[in-house]
């Protein structure tokens, strides 16, 4: 083979090899034809799944203000709502948007004959008695955003069950942010209300 044509074939399998590499072709754990583990030192990023399309029936919203993070209205069925509170405390601050929200909901039972159960929840920060305490301040609260939206008081019923019912474990942050809720039902005038 003639010197021109050699060098013509490395050049050729150069720019190959510069093509495959530059391109991910040729994995660094299958280089050469056999197989090798990963390095310890250089961590796999999985690439991020794209977000998951917002629910219909779930509100999310800065609660603005000092009282910071989000509050969240989940529509569980026609008749149901959670609320999650984004703070642990008594404090009365929420987003315009979940007064909108939940002034739809004052608007739907001053048209109908059906009453509310609204029952707090707490994570489990603090003592069982105040959190039983909180837990109603917490259902107390949103009565008096639905009273004031409209809502007829005498047809809202208000209880706690402070930390008793955890949805999500409280070791973390984000457990707790989930068990900081109210629970509204909309029921019918011959039921009895939730204790």
């Amino acid at each position: 083979m003639s010197t021109f044509l050699r060098v013509l074939v490395m050049a050729l399998a150069w720019f190959v090899f510069f093509l495959t590499s530059f391109y991910g072709c040729i994995r660094p754990e299958y280089a050469g034809g056999v197989a090798r583990a990963p390095e310890a030192s250089a961590p796999v990023s999985p690439r991020p799944s794209p977000a998951p399309a917002p629910r219909l029936d779930t509100l999310r919203v800065n609660s603005g203000g000092d009282a910071g993070g989000e509050a969240e209205i989940i529509q569980l069925s026609e008749t149901q709502y959670k609320i999650r509170f984004p703070f642990n405390s008594e404090r009365e601050t929420i987003a315009p948007e979940v007064e909108d929200y939940l002034g739809r909901l004052a608007r739907r039972l001053s048209s109908s004959s059906g009453r509310l159960t609204v029952v707090g929840h707490t994570d489990d920060v603090g003592s069982e008695a105040a959190n039983q305490d909180l837990g109603l301040r917490r259902a107390e609260f949103v009565k008096n955003i639905l009273v004031r939206q409209g809502a007829p008081a005498e047809r809202i019923y208000t209880s706690s069950r402070g930390e008793s019912e955890p949805e999500a474990p409280n070791a973390t942050a984000e457990g707790q942010r989930i068990n900081r809720r109210a629970v509204i039902t909309l029921e019918d005038a011959s039921t009895p209300p939730n204790s």
